[in-house]
């Protein structure tokens, strides 16, 4: 049994809802979230590229002295850490789920992103942050490089449906737009608190594996994390680097090159002004399409269910013929898709229709299924009905 989905589409912005749905009878979304940086010059006990779980992520005490006591006191990683629990701990999400996290240690001397990533390619990584900035060029190739060959349908070697990965940086707009246009992809995501102070408040690593950490922590991943307060954060030392609002802010260019703004309140709270992946819209869309992250969870968690379901011995175990691949067309829309049309999905019944099957050509024993990517809200035109209806999450059970 394989798995392999390829995909594209356009849109215009949708209004993001929020839902709160516990549907019984589906395998969750995954939530892991892995964490990789420098350990400290000294006192680590822990071994370079080789993961280590984290023990006390809800208890911030003992958490540092965990820390402090596997990368050495002040280490990149450690703090890192420590941002991603502040930020789930004293954010306005409720309720929260604390995610499981993992840490790749990188060694303090001459660490090497594409060589740490290599080593740990079996690793599932649903959430993942660097301690590299985004504007470290050569890093964040690597960084992408890697999400795109693990995101891929077929699951990879590391068994899982999809990756978001969190780079940050705090550099001026000019500096991030070509380098957020040039990444484009939907499994990047690039917070931007922008601190032009030779002393910034606070350091990108930081600001990555926070929010990484709260888009992980979000109970139901199919919600906008819009507004969010990323807990423990600081904001930059100088007001004038604060996002401004407006068609011609800084919030709206950044979100149209593919950045996730994080702007600052009356409170001096640092908030997500929209969970956008770096996935950029298609040419000749007059409006900005800001693909959303929780968009992508969405497909992921269908093809897991699919996955999952294609498992079952009454499909693995039986003869490739149209009968059962009808049953089992049938058994996707029954048992995972409608259950979540109205909330997750929508109109799954209007296009039942489009959601077909063929043999594939190089496999007679292969069945491609696709689905409409028009039951994803967030991938459908706003106010315009049902177009692009030819556009399909395409998925092959052999």
């Amino acid at each position: 049994m394989s798995f392999d989905v390829n995909f594209s589409f356009s849109r215009e912005p949708s209004t993001k809802i929020s839902t709160q749905i516990a549907v019984s009878g589906l395998v969750p979304a995954d939530n892991d979230v892995v964490l990789i940086g420098q350990m400290a010059a000294s006192g680590a006990s822990a071994t370079a590229n080789v993961p280590v779980t984290i023990e006390n992520f809800g208890d911030l005490d003992a958490l540092q002295t965990e820390v402090d006591g596997l990368f050495g006191s002040g280490a990149k990683v450690g703090e890192m850490v420590m941002a991603a629990a502040r930020a789930v701990q004293f954010s306005d999400l409720d309720p929260v789920a604390l995610p499981t996290v993992r840490v790749i240690p990188m060694p303090n001397s001459l660490p090497d992103l594409a060589a740490t990533l290599a080593a740990n390619d079996t690793l599932p990584m649903p959430f993942v942050a660097t301690d590299y900035k985004a504007t470290d060029a050569d890093d964040l190739s690597d960084f992408k490089d890697h999400l795109v060959a693990i995101s891929k349908s077929d699951r990879g070697p590391n068994a899982q449906f999809g990756s978001f990965g969190f780079i940050a940086d705090d550099e001026s707009l000019a500096t991030m737009t070509p380098i957020a246009e040039g990444v484009a992809r939907p499994e990047v995501v690039i917070p931007w608190l922008r601190d032009q102070n030779a002393s910034v408040a606070q350091d990108p690593h930081e600001v990555a594996a926070a929010v990484c950490a709260l888009c992980a922590a979000n109970p139901f991943p199919f919600n906008p994390l819009n507004g969010i307060k990323v807990g423990g954060l600081v904001p930059p030392t100088d007001r004038s680097d604060y996002h401004t609002v407006g068609d011609s802010g800084t919030v709206a260019t950044g979100l149209e090159a593919g950045l996730l703004p994080l702007t600052v309140d009356n409170g001096s709270n640092v908030r997500i002004s929209r969970s956008v992946t770096a996935s950029r819209r298609v040419t000749g869309i007059a409006d900005s399409s800001y693909f959303d992250l929780q968009d992508w969870q969405t497909i992921y968690l269908i093809r897991k269910n699919i996955y999952n379901l294609a498992q079952q011995p009454r499909y693995k175990q039986a003869k490739a013929s149209d009968e059962k691949a009808q049953a089992f067309r049938s058994e996707v829309i029954s048992s995972i898709l409608k259950p979540l049309d109205g909330t997750v999905l929508q109109k799954v019944d209007e296009l039942a229709d489009l959601f077909v099957y063929r043999r594939a050509e190089d496999n007679r024993s292969a069945f491609i299924f696709t689905i409409p990517l028009n039951v994803i809200p967030g991938f459908h035109n706003k106010g315009v009905g049902l177009i692009g209806t030819d556009l399909f999450d395409v998925t092959v059970i052999l």
